[in-house]
């Protein structure tokens, strides 16, 4: 049996043969670490460390993101690939700088959540995840102070809940394909053997998601 016992928060993230300690201590600082599944040797520290990361595997990355950042780590070396954005707006008043939430992902793009906490609706981004460059944005302008809160992926569409919509998008180019009128408040969106399902302020609308 192999004990890790590092002083570490053990926020775990698995993912083929490595474990990865998202927010991790070493020498009074916080890091994350990656060890081996089969016997807990180490295999690489970094100093990016967060409460929240996202997996993206396939692509050999882990998108860590604590605002302002959205930052992406080599998972196999540890080593920082992009940080985005590469430089920060001008901070007016006491406004802060936009957070980048990912909240969908798929193996072209990682959608993120822009939100800078004011009556200006969140916008949704895709960001090439080996590069960290910004592929499209799409902002509900329509909608005063929305928040999006959920979004979901099938093959090359993005289903986006917008006020008392269901916004089908182009998963390329950030267009809008289709407007579903749900008749209620929505709240979120989840995908579940080829149906799209809403969850609104009133029930569960379904639409076929191929």
């Amino acid at each position: 049996m192999k004990r890790i016992t590092s002083g570490y928060r053990l926020s775990l993230v698995a993912g083929g043969d490595s474990l990865f300690l998202r927010d991790a201590r070493e020498d009074g600082e916080r890091v994350s670490r990656a060890v081996a599944t089969a016997d807990g040797s180490d295999r690489w520290t970094s100093s990016v460390s967060g409460d929240h990361v996202v997996p993206l595997l396939e692509a050999g990355l882990l998108a860590f993101y604590d605002s302002p950042d959205l930052i992406g780590v080599d998972a196999h070396t540890g080593e920082t690939d992009w940080v985005t954005p590469e430089t920060h707006p001008e901070i007016v008043g006491n406004t802060a700088p936009p957070e980048l939430e990912p909240i969908a992902v798929s193996n072209d793009s990682l959608l993120v959540i822009e939100s800078d906490g004011t009556d200006r609706s969140d916008s949704l981004r895709a960001v090439d995840p080996t590069t960290g460059s910004e592929q499209w944005v799409f902002d509900p302008e329509e909608a005063v102070d929305f928040r999006i809160h959920s979004a979901a992926v099938a093959g090359e569409t993005v289903f986006l809940p917008v006020v008392d919509e269901l916004i089908l998008i182009d998963l390329a180019s950030g267009a809008v394909l289709e407007r579903h009128d749900c008749d209620d408040r929505v709240q979120s969106v989840t995908l579940a053997g080829g149906i799209c399902l809403v969850a609104t302020a009133e029930g569960i609308v379904a639409f076929e998601a191929a």
